[in-house]
């Protein structure tokens, strides 16, 4: 996990936290105990909500690969990703 400040904005922040998968957060994370309690740390910082983003990491073997793992991973269109 790791957070970043915009360097010409000062209230705008990055915070970017890696997952093995997209299933882990939106299946896994997002089901547990600890979610709410995320949010409720996060909630002052953020206006009325965060911007969530998934992304895919193209280091790991390719842009086609990382696609495709994705693809797979019907999890992304189970739910919301914002919920």
């Amino acid at each position: 996990m790791s957070c970043t400040n915009a360097s010409k904005i000062k209230d705008e922040y990055i915070l970017l936290v890696r997952w093995s998968a997209i299933k882990d957060v939106t299946v896994g994370f997002r089901k547990s105990p600890e979610y709410q309690q995320w949010l409720e740390v996060l909630q002052p910082f953020c206006d009325p909500q965060p911007d969530v983003k998934h992304y895919i990491d193209i280091r790991v073997g390719g842009r086609e690969q990382a696609e495709a793992r994705y693809l797979q991973d019907d999890s992304h269109t189970a739910e919301k990703l914002n919920d």
